[in-house]
């Protein structure tokens, strides 16, 4: 009978690697044999993500407590513990035919396309289920296009938060004025909305 022993071995093997050419070549790799080791490559995606949303969420939180509001910092992205947002996301961020191990032109493999669009409907979800985005006050009308809704203060401000939140937890940097000025255009907020960002952010509108 076979039987799980946890011995760690290493060995070269023909893997499959998507958009290498040929898509296979041989790589020495080490890994553990056996259930243990399966399950410690499984959980080791999720905790790298779990890891990051908790950064993320201090990050926020911190700036929200500096707009007042601070409940806003504390229930911040309590939607992606949700099952069909941790999934998707951790497939997307953290698995080996996420975005972050291809290029967009490896995307046409089957796999990677159902990772993205498994990740683009978690997205979606995400963005409805939380009013601190400005996707959430979009409407999509039926005979005329798009109205764009201005925002409450409170979300206003928990939005500046999420943006300089994850600014310093990708990059470590708390200003935030470079990205928006690359990202200004495709941003559809209200008039309002954005007079106050961008004076928040440069202390004037733009």
């Amino acid at each position: 009978m076979f039987k799980f022993s946890g011995r760690r071995t290493a060995r070269t093997e023909l893997r499959f690697c998507p958009g290498y050419p040929g898509g296979m070549k041989y790589r020495n790799q080490s890994w553990s044999e056996g259930k243990e080791g399966v399950k410690e490559g499984f959980g080791l995606k999720h905790f790298k993500y779990l890891s990051y949303v908790l950064r993320h969420k201090w990050f926020v939180f911190v700036e929200c407590c500096k707009h007042g509001i601070a409940w806003r910092g504390i229930i911040h992205d309590a939607s992606k513990f949700l099952p069909s947002e941790w999934f998707p996301y951790v497939e997307n961020f953290y698995g080996e035919f996420g975005y972050k191990y291809n290029s967009p032109a490896k995307w046409t493999m089957p796999i990677c396309c159902k990772v993205k669009s498994d990740f683009d409907l978690a997205w979606l979800h995400h963005q409805k289920r939380n009013k601190h985005h400005w996707q959430w006050w979009i409407l999509q009308n039926d005979t005329d296009g798009l109205t764009i809704i201005d925002m409450p203060l409170k979300y206003r401000k928990e939005m500046l938060a999420d943006w300089i939140g994850a600014g310093i937890a990708i990059t470590g940097k708390r200003d935030i004025k470079e990205w928006y000025f690359k990202n200004k255009e495709k941003i559809q907020i209200h008039p309002n909305t954005r007079a106050w960002i961008e004076q928040q952010l440069f202390g004037h509108e733009l």
